[in-house]
């Protein structure tokens, strides 16, 4: 189609917003990005974003928002930008990369052809605060708001949670393939007590900045003087408004306590002037983590995207799938 020859090079200036550390929707932290372009002649016709993950314990590596014109797609460009995109990351070191995609579509393909296998979903869910309803619900809990939680509780319920699937505080888990869940599912430890107290410090970090960057709170629900629900929300716009999301024990579910907590997290934040709620959440490849259905059927939410997290380890040319 093009006689021109393809070439890739860095687009300069970088967009400032991309500049700066940020969770990504992987839920990992990285940053600054570079974006690829690939031109034939002077027409772009795709491009690609890298980045460094900020934990300088891993040298992880993330690909991200993959773009080809759709008069190019004909031209292997896909393929071109990933494999131009990892040599930048394989020169800085980088062990691992995790990319990430729309589920569907076609967009993996190119990536499995480079080895990359899927760890897990994220699935992006949003409520217009709006036409949020009336709580109609009768129960035995106490819903409790604590603007400045207890640090020890709050880290010690989250670090202690029922979570199924991956969570980003759950660094040694953050590779594993969800295909489903058998439930109950067991709880575990860490596998080592190294990898324990890294998950501490990730959970204490978040926990000590709770409400510095913009109006936080956080609601509980309680039996008999004992917490067994806890959801969070935080003010902020055009983001991710939980740190944590709702929360409930396992031996407390199915008496609507986590709809109850949403519906006050919720209106916590229309009380802040917030026009919307948004929250990404993993889980499974083949099914649903409970609180995606939660957050998917109450109180008008709607799944609004849904992505791959996808994993390559062996950094060399081809398409070996990892085992």
């Amino acid at each position: 189609m093009q006689s021109a020859a393809i070439t890739i090079e860095p687009l300069t200036p970088v967009p400032e917003h991309v500049l700066g550390a940020r969770e990504e929707l992987n839920l990992l932290t990285y940053g600054p990005s570079e974006i690829l372009v690939a031109k034939y002649g002077e027409a772009i016709a795709g491009a690609v974003r890298y980045a460094l993950r900020v934990d300088e314990r891993r040298r992880h590596g993330l690909i991200a928002d993959l773009a080809v014109h759709e008069d190019y797609t004909g031209q292997k460009l896909a393929e071109t930008l990933i494999m131009a995109a990892e040599e930048r990351l394989k020169s800085l070191g980088v062990t691992k990369i995790d990319a990430i995609v729309p589920d569907g579509e076609g967009a993996t393909v190119p990536f499995y052809e480079r080895g990359y296998w899927a760890s897990r979903k994220m699935v992006l869910i949003t409520w217009d605060l709006a036409s949020l309803g009336e709580l109609d619900l009768e129960h035995e809990f106490a819903i409790v708001e604590h603007p400045s939680p207890d640090s020890e509780f709050l880290t010690d319920f989250v670090l202690n949670s029922y979570q199924p699937y991956w969570r980003w505080w759950k660094e040694y888990k953050e590779d594993t393939r969800w295909h489903r869940v058998e439930y109950p599912a067991a709880p575990e430890a860490p596998p080592s007590a190294a990898l324990g107290q890294e998950m501490r410090e990730r959970v204490d970090a978040r926990v000590a900045a709770f409400g510095k960057d913009a109006p936080q709170t956080l609601f509980t629900a309680s039996l008999d003087g004992e917490v067994v629900g806890i959801c969070d929300a935080k003010a902020v716009a055009d983001d991710v408004t939980f740190d944590w999301g709702l929360m409930v024990r396992r031996d407390f579910g199915g008496r609507r306590i986590g709809s109850a907590l949403l519906w006050h997290a919720l209106q916590w934040l229309r009380s802040q002037n917030m026009e919307s709620a948004r929250i990404v959440t993993t889980s499974g490849l083949d099914d649903y983590d409970p609180t995606v259905y939660l957050y998917a059927f109450s109180h008008g939410g709607a799944i609004r995207g849904e992505f791959l997290n996808l994993v390559k380890r062996r950094l060399y040319a081809g398409g070996a799938r990892e085992d």
